[in-house]
């Protein structure tokens, strides 16, 4: 035999408050509530909704704010554009330059998390020119510190690459003669995204050296 299925209708919760606050069940009635029900909603506390403040708000305030919200963007528009040409002007960029300190990375890693709520993180990188492995290797790094140390025991056994970077960057950055040439083999910890940055920012040279084995 089968079963009838009985559909519940769903009401809106601003007529039940409607309803609730004015103590007249004819509000309810006349949209086709039934009537036990609206008596019901007299008798019920009032129910705790998640929603939106701005629909309960008049024309005239929400054009006020739109208008207030319309004029910081403008502002803040402006503001990025003139950072924008800043930054291209000075060359800034983080690809060849050193964050030894632990708090900097800390405060840098916090500026960069903020934005991605909004942003896509490697739109972000790009705005700072970091490189995505650099960055993922300081997260790594959390658990020891972010100081620049040479090795870390709670880190994975698996060697990272971009840590090549850091070391290259902290030797050169000592260096007071013409840029230094690094003589490497082909191993993946000297030829990866993070040390390719750092030798087209033009802090150093790479060369690749060949070894060539002759018969006995």
């Amino acid at each position: 035999m089968a079963t009838a299925t009985r559909n519940l209708r769903r009401y809106d919760h601003r007529l039940r408050e409607l309803v609730r606050s004015t103590g007249n069940i004819q509000h309810a009635i006349r949209r086709g509530v039934p009537r036990s029900t609206a008596h019901g909603w007299l008798k019920s506390p009032r129910a705790e909704v998640v929603t939106v403040d701005a629909t309960d708000m008049d024309v005239l305030p929400l054009q006020q704010e739109l208008l207030t919200l319309r004029r910081r963007v403008a502002r803040l528009i402006a503001l990025l554009r003139l950072l924008v040409v800043l930054l291209r002007l000075s060359g800034f960029s983080l690809a060849g330059t050193r964050i030894p300190n632990g708090a900097g990375k800390h405060t840098l890693m916090r500026a960069i998390e903020r934005p991605t709520a909004v942003l896509p993180l490697h739109i972000v990188l790009r705005v700072l020119r970091l490189s995505h492995s650099r960055y993922h290797s300081w997260k790594r790094e959390k658990g020891c510190g972010l100081d620049d140390i040479t090795s870390c025991p709670r880190l994975s056994a698996t060697f990272d690459p971009s840590a090549t970077a850091e070391l290259l960057l902290h030797a050169a950055r000592h260096l007071e003669d013409a840029k230094p040439t690094l003589l490497v083999d082909g191993g993946v910890e000297n030829f990866n995204q993070a040390v390719d940055e750092l030798v087209q920012s033009g802090l150093l040279n790479r060369l690749l050296a060949m070894t060539v084995t002759q018969p006995p």
